[in-house]
C-alpha cells in the first residue's frame, strides 16, 4: 500500500475522520508519519494501518499482509474517543516473498513530551494471523527530555495483542530515551489469545519511572 506523510504546526481528525493505509487482499500496508510542532488531536479520529476483509466472489475473505508503520512526533497528543491502529493478517512471508519477518514487523511509534487519552480511546497493535504483532514504541518528543502519558476515566490500554484463531507472537511495548517517564492512570498491556506468546513491555534507557493508578 501506498504511504502517507504530513509534516505541519498541529494536526486535528475529528468526527469520525480518519487516516488509512489500508489493503484489501494480498500485500503490505503502507505507513503513517506525522510530524507537527504542535498539538496532534484525535476527537474521534483514528488513524489505521493494516490489512482488511475484502470480497471475492460473493465470500467475505481475511486478507494477507503486515500492518504498515504509525509514526507520529508531536510535543502533545491528545486522543478523545479515538485512536492508532495496526493490524496484521496472515503472514508476511505470503504477503511479499523473500521478506523476512524481521524486517516486516510493524510499528507504532509516539514521540512526545505528553500522551492524553480519554473516552473510547487506545492505541493497539493487533495481530490476527501467523506473522508476528506489531510493537509499540513510547518515548520523549527530544531525547532524553521527559514523557507523561495520562488516561482519563475508563479508556483502553495501551495494548499489543493477538486474536483467538492467530499463531503468531504478540508485539512488545516499550518506553525509552526518558529522563522521566511517568504514567497516571495508564495500563501497558500485551496479550495473546491464540497459540503463540505475548510480547513483553520493557522500560529502556529511563533514568526514573513513575506509576500512579
Amino acid at each position: 500500500g501506498g504511504s502517507i506523510t504530513i509534516r505541519g504546526e498541529s494536526l486535528s481528525i475529528s468526527n469520525g475522520g480518519f487516516i488509512d493505509t489500508a489493503v484489501f487482499g494480498q500485500g503490505n500496508a503502507g505507513n503513517v508519519s506525522i510530524n507537527a510542532t504542535g498539538l496532534v488531536t484525535l476527537d474521534g479520529g483514528v488513524v489505521f494501518s493494516g490489512i482488511e476483509r475484502f470480497s471475492f466472489n460473493g465470500a467475505e475473505r481475511n486478507g494477507i499482509g503486515n500492518a504498515g508503520n504509525i509514526s507520529i512526533e508531536t510535543p502533545l497528543l491528545d486522543i478523545q474517543d479515538g485512536g492508532l491502529t495496526t493490524s496484521t493478517f496472515g503472514s508476511a512471508n505470503e504477503a511479499q516473498s523473500g521478506e523476512s519477518d524481521a524486517d516486516s514487523i510493524s510499528t507504532i511509534a509516539i514521540s512526545a513530551d505528553e500522551i492524553k487519552l480519554s473516552g473510547n480511546s487506545g492505541i493497539l497493535a493487533d495481530t490476527f494471523g501467523s506473522a508476528r504483532g506489531g510493537d509499540i514504541l513510547l518515548q520523549p518528543y527530544a531525547p532524553g527530555g521527559d514523557i507523561e502519558i495520562t488516561t482519563v476515566g475508563d479508556a483502553s490500554p495501551i495494548s499489543a495483542s493477538t486474536a483467538f484463531d492467530s499463531s503468531g507472537r504478540g508485539g512488545n511495548i516499550t518506553i525509552q530515551n526518558a529522563e522521566i517517564a511517568r504514567l497516571e492512570n495508564t495500563e501497558l498491556f500485551t496479550s495473546s489469545s491464540g497459540s503463540g506468546d505475548a510480547g513483553g513491555i520493557s522500560v529502556q534507557n529511563v533514568g526514573v519511572l513513575l506509576m500512579r493508578h
